[in-house]
C-alpha cells in the first residue's frame, strides 16, 4: 500500500524537477543563441570596420613617407600621396559615419578623427603646394646641374687672368666666385632637404646670389665699393663673358627657387607635421583596431552581447542538461524500485490467493461436489468463479444422471413384470388348449386370435428387454462420463497446484 501511495508523489517530484531543468535549459539556450547571433551579426558588420582600421595603420605610415618623398620633388610620390590621403579621408569618414555611435568604439573613432583633422589639413596644404614644389625641384635640378659647368668656366677665367698678369686681389675674387657657386649649390640642396636649417639656407642662398652677381659684375665693370677692378686682357674678358652668360641662365632658376622657397618650406613643414603625427595616428588606428577586435572577446566591455554572457549561458545549459539527466536517472531508478516492490506485493497476493484456492478445492479431487471456491478481486477470482460454475454444472449433471437411472430402473421392473404376466397367461392358455383339445375345432378361430395376441405380447416383451438393455448401457456410459469428469477435475486441481508452485518460485 505504501508503494502505491508513494508513486504519485514521486511522479510529481520527478515532473517538477525535470520541468525546472528544462526551463533553465531553454532559457540558457535562448540567451546563448541570442548572444551568439547578435555577436555574429555585429562581427560580420564590423569586419569591414576592422579592416579599415588595420588599413589606416599602414596608410598613416605611407602618408608620412610619401609626403617626405613628395616635398623632394617626386611627382610619382605626389600621386601616391594624394591617393593615400584620399583613402585615409574616406576610411575615417566611413568609420565616423557608420560606427561613430557604436558603444565600445565611438571614443576611439572620435580620437582618431581628432588626430586626423589637423593632419588632413597639413596633407591638403602639401597637395596644394605640388605645382610650386615640382617647379622648384625642376629649377633646383637645373641649377645644381649647371654649377659644375659654371665652376669650370670660372676656373678658365682664373687661368686667363693669371696668364694676363691680373692683380692677385682680382684673381682671388674670381677664385672666390668658384667657392660661392659651390656654396649656392649646397644651399639649394639644404633647402630641398628641409629641416631646421632649410630656411637659413634659403636666406644664405639669397645673399650668395647677390654677392655672386655683384662680384661677377665688378670683375667686368669694376666696383669701388667691393675694391674690384675690371678685368683686362682679351682672353680673360672672353672667359668672363662666357661665365656671365652662363650665370644669367642659372640666375633665372635661382630666382625661381627663391620665389618658391616659402611654399617649399610650408610643404616641408606640413610633411614634418605628417611625419610627427603619423606615429600618433598609428597608435590611434591600432587602438581602434583593437577596439573592433575586442567585440565578442574577453576584453569586450559591452553589457550585451558579451563574451561572458555566452560562457555563462553555455555553462548553465550544460548544468541544466546534467541536472535533467541526473533527475531522470534518479526518478527512473525510483520508479523501477517502486515497480519492483509493487510486483513483489502483487506476486505475494497472487501466491496467497492461489494457495487459498487450492485449499478450498482440495476435496474436489475426491469427488466432493459440494465445494465452493471464494470469488475475490485477485487474479484467482476468475478461476474460482469458473471452478464454481464447473462444479455446479457437474452437480447438476450427476443429479440428472441419477434421476434418469432411477427412471430407467423403474421402467425395467415394470417391463419384467409385464413379461412374466404374459408368460403366465400363455401357459394358462396352453393348458386350456391341451385340456380343451376336443373343443379345438370350435374355438380354432379363437385360438388363432389368441396366438396372434401372444406373438404381439412376445414382441412387446422383447422390446422391453431391448429397452432395458439400452437403459443399462446408458447408465454405464453415464458412469464412465462421471469417471472422466472426476479425472478432469483431478487434472485441473493438479494444474492449479502447479500454478501456485510456479507463482511461489
Amino acid at each position: 500500500m505504501s508503494t502505491a501511495s508513494d508513486a504519485p508523489k514521486t511522479g510529481k517530484l520527478r515532473l517538477g524537477g525535470s520541468n525546472l531543468w528544462l526551463a533553465l535549459l531553454a532559457l540558457s539556450m535562448i540567451l546563448f543563441g541570442v548572444n551568439t547571433g547578435v555577436s555574429t551579426w555585429q562581427g560580420s558588420r564590423l569586419a569591414d570596420a576592422g579592416s579599415k582600421a588595420a588599413d589606416l595603420q599602414v596608410l598613416s605610415q605611407q602618408l608620412a613617407n610619401q609626403g617626405r618623398d613628395a616635398v623632394g620633388g617626386n611627382a610619382q610620390a605626389f600621386t601616391a600621396f594624394k591617393a593615400t590621403r584620399n583613402a585615409i579621408e574616406q576610411n575615417v569618414s566611413t568609420l565616423q559615419g557608420r560606427y561613430g555611435n557604436e558603444p565600445g568604439v565611438s571614443k576611439a573613432i572620435t580620437t582618431l578623427s581628432d588626430t586626423w583633422a589637423p593632419l588632413g589639413k597639413q596633407a591638403g596644404q602639401l597637395v596644394a603646394s605640388e605645382p610650386a614644389v615640382l617647379a622648384l625641384a625642376g629649377n633646383a635640378n637645373n641649377f645644381t646641374g649647371a654649377v659644375p659647368g659654371l665652376q669650370a668656366q670660372l676656373n678658365e677665367l682664373v687661368r686667363a687672368m693669371s696668364a694676363s698678369g691680373a692683380p692677385a686681389s682680382q684673381v682671388y675674387s674670381a677664385l672666390q666666385q668658384v667657392v660661392v657657386a659651390g656654396s649656392m649649390a649646397r644651399r639649394v640642396t639644404e633647402m630641398r632637404a628641409g629641416g631646421a636649417a632649410a630656411a637659413a639656407s634659403g636666406d644664405a642662398l639669397a645673399r650668395d646670389i647677390t654677392v655672386f652677381s655683384q662680384v661677377l659684375d665688378g670683375l667686368r665693370n669694376g666696383n669701388e665699393d667691393l675694391g674690384i677692378t675690371a678685368v683686362r686682357g682679351a682672353g680673360a674678358v672672353a672667359a668672363l663673358e662666357q661665365s656671365q652668360q652662363k650665370w644669367e641662365a642659372m640666375k633665372q632658376d635661382a630666382d625661381a627657387i627663391l620665389a618658391s622657397s616659402r611654399q617649399l618650406f610650408a610643404a616641408q613643414s606640413a610633411a614634418n607635421a605628417l611625419g610627427q603625427g603619423s606615429s600618433r595616428m598609428l597608435d590611434d588606428s591600432r587602438k581602434l583596431f583593437e577596439a573592433f577586435s575586442s567585440f565578442g572577446s574577453v576584453s569586450d566591455t559591452r553589457l550585451f552581447p558579451n563574451f561572458w554572457i555566452g560562457v555563462i549561458s553555455g555553462a548553465l545549459s550544460l548544468i541544466a542538461i546534467i541536472g535533467f539527466v541526473s533527475t531522470s536517472v534518479r526518478s527512473r531508478s525510483r520508479e523501477q524500485e517502486l515497480r519492483y516492490q509493487t510486483q513483489v506485493e502483487f506476486n505475494s497476493r497472487n501466491q496467497q490467493a492461489i494457495m487459498r484456492l487450492l485449499d478450498e478445492i482440495s476435496s474436489l479431487g475426491e469427488g466432493d461436489l459440494t465445494v465452493k471456491a471464494s470469488v475475490t478481486e485477485d487474479m484467482t477470482g476468475a478461476i474460482a468463479d469458473a471452478i464454481n460454475y464447473a462444479v455446479d454444472e457437474l452437480r447438476h449433471l450427476v443429479t440428472t444422471i441419477n434421476d434418469t437411472s432411477a427412471k430407467v430402473a423403474v421402467s425395467t421392473q415394470e417391463t419384467q413384470a409385464t413379461a412374466m404376466q404374459l408368460a403366465e397367461a400363455a401357459g394358462h392358455q396352453a393348458n386350456q388348449i391341451t385340456s380343451a383339445s376336443d373343443r379345438i375345432g370350435e374355438i380354432a378361430a379363437s385360438i388363432e386370435q389368441v396366438s396372434r395376441n401372444s406373438a404381439e405380447s412376445a414382441d412387446v416383451a422383447q422390446r422391453s428387454v431391448v429397452i432395458a438393455a439400452e437403459g443399462a448401457g446408458v447408465v454405464r456410459e453415464t458412469i464412465q462420463g462421471m469417471d472422466q469428469i472426476r479425472d478432469q477435475i483431478q487434472e485441473t486441481s493438479k494444474r492449479i497446484k502447479r500454478l501456485g508452485e510456479s507463482s511461489q518460485e
